[in-house]
């Protein structure tokens, strides 16, 4: 977290807190504050969130306390750890030749059912294709490539939590 501040006068230092729903807060982490400036003071907290599920929310505050125990809160925010399902997508070789093996390389979060489509540049499916998907690197045949015409084309791929497209070419 950062942020910045501007004009403290008789502030004494910032209670970091954390929820996961938004309402019952609790104490992260403390941050003393430079003390009486009329300047922009920036100010950083790091929260180790790994312990978490990889989907989780989070909303932060800050508690901002005078030097006589008074106190203020910052306005809420929300975080979001989200994890892709579906990441480093490569289609080999790109540009796609005729004739040649077309391989998609990703790597999953978790195993799933990946439903795959090529789609052109008018929006139209061309081909579609089912495949699993283990946790870690994969690389799977596409289908069906020879069919089409030279041009752009985009791969999309979902597996019932993210969509993730990619464009290629198909050279003559």
């Amino acid at each position: 977290m950062n942020w910045v501040t501007e004009n403290q006068v008789n502030f004494s230092y910032y209670d970091i807190e954390r929820s996961e729903d938004g309402t019952n807060f609790s104490s992260i982490g403390l941050q003393a504050a430079t003390g009486n400036s009329s300047s922009k003071e920036n100010y950083q907290h790091n929260d180790d969130l790994s312990s978490f599920s990889a989907s989780s929310t989070f909303y932060y505050r800050l508690k901002m306390i005078d030097t006589d125990g008074q106190f203020k809160y910052s306005n809420v925010i929300l975080i979001r750890k989200d994890v892709k399902g579906m990441t480093d997508i490569v289609i080999i070789p790109n540009p796609v030749v005729k004739g040649n093996t077309v391989t998609l390389r990703f790597e999953a979060a978790v195993k799933s059912v990946v439903d795959i489509k090529v789609i052109d540049m008018a929006g139209r499916i061309m081909s579609t294709q089912q495949n699993n998907a283990t946790q870690g690197i994969n690389s799977i045949s596409i289908n069906h490539l020879e069919r089409l015409l030279p041009g752009m084309y985009l791969l999309q791929m979902n597996d019932g939590k993210s969509i993730q497209t990619t464009k290629f070419t198909i050279a003559r």
